[in-house]
């Protein structure tokens, strides 16, 4: 219980660090291969349960986990349907934007899948957990590479 709570923690502490100018580097627990393609986790059923390995190389990037609940989502503007952006509310009641991107290199298939993944796992209302990269001057600028 004391772990959970210690990593539960973790991402607020973290970017309040951040927030303050402090440079952190802490790897938070991240598994596998972070450089892989994008993977679509589902059940025996069909039914989604994670969509990772978006992001790739995030090169000079802080990881970072996340949770709470999803209070807004944009898609591109094109055609509606590959998500751009998450607005995440944190347990706390402060929000946060998550950027989101399907890597362009997809066979249509896997692209569909990972961007109906996205739809189905980034619904409003939604208690999600994630975890990403932080990215520019103080880590301001959030990347999504996992969600579930």
């Amino acid at each position: 219980m004391h772990v959970k709570m210690h990593l539960r923690n973790a991402g607020r502490i973290k970017r309040a660090l951040i927030s303050s100018g402090l440079v952190l580097s802490i790897n938070f627990g991240f598994q596998g291969d972070v450089f892989g393609e994008p993977e679509v986790k589902q059940t025996a059923k069909g039914v989604v349960t994670e969509v990772s390995h978006l992001e790739g190389d995030p090169g000079q990037c802080l990881p970072d986990v996340f949770s709470g609940r999803i209070v807004k989502r944009n898609f591109d503007e094109r055609t509606g349907i590959s998500l751009t952006g998450i607005t995440l509310e944190y347990h706390d009641g402060t929000r946060e934007f998550i950027n989101v991107k399907i890597p362009d290199d997809l066979n249509m298939a896997l692209f569909g899948t990972v961007a109906q993944g996205l739809q189905i796992l980034s619904k409003v209302g939604r208690e999600m957990k994630g975890s990403g990269f932080r990215c520019g001057a103080a880590g301001r600028f959030l990347i999504l590479d996992s969600i579930k």
